[in-house]
């Protein structure tokens, strides 16, 4: 378990490369449970597992429970990410970056918890989607949830949450379902499958 963040891997400004069967699992940190990327660093995974972990950090903020990326990019191609869990982006959460490419993932059965992005989280921050982008390719988002126990009566987007203002996410041949918003009665529950705030673009082809 990590003090901070990045529960197995921490990268600041380097490459991270991973392929054929690595598993990252069962590892806790307060943002990024099991990868935190910052500082403009790079992970490139490539057939690999991300299951079981867990972002502890109880701050508005904090997440991702997989992979939290606060300012760099991330590609993943032929992955599955699992039963991860955070406040907010159970699977991923994202905070700015330079790019964002899944193809052909599953991402299923995560968990946010009194936070928004079951699956991924797309917060608010800096993401220049003019120059990058973000897109998710024949990929499937299933069975991802958010818990509201808490005092606040609206989170948003069960599957993902695209709440960052100006930013373009392009959704591909992909298979959005059976993903979940629940809570007591009188929450205000926001797109269980993707929500989508003001000013943002999401391009869907099937």
């Amino acid at each position: 378990e990590a003090t901070n963040n990045g529960g197995a891997f921490l990268i600041k400004g380097g490459s991270l490369h991973m392929e054929n069967n690595c598993i990252v699992e069962q590892n806790k940190a307060k943002k990024g449970g099991g990868i935190y990327i910052t500082d403009s660093g790079t992970a490139k995974i490539l057939f690999c597992r991300v299951s079981q972990n867990e972002a502890r950090g109880g701050d508005i903020y904090d997440g991702g429970g997989g992979i939290y990326v606060a300012s760099g990019t991330l590609t993943m191609t032929g992955c599955k990410l699992s039963s991860n869990t955070a406040k907010n982006g159970g699977a991923i959460n994202l905070k700015g970056g330079k790019g964002m490419t899944l193809t052909n993932c599953t991402i299923t059965d995560n968990e946010a918890t009194n936070g928004d992005g079951g699956g991924i989280n797309f917060e608010y921050g800096t993401y220049n989607s003019d120059e990058y982008e973000y897109k998710i390719i024949r990929s499937i988002i299933s069975n991802n949830k958010i818990i509201m126990n808490d005092v606040n009566t609206q989170r948003s987007g069960g599957g993902i949450a695209i709440q960052q203002n100006s930013i373009t996410v392009t959704i591909d041949k992909c298979e959005i379902q059976a993903n979940t918003i629940n809570g007591d009665s009188g929450k205000r529950p926001c797109g269980a499958g993707l929500f989508l705030s003001n000013d943002n673009k999401c391009t869907i082809n099937d």
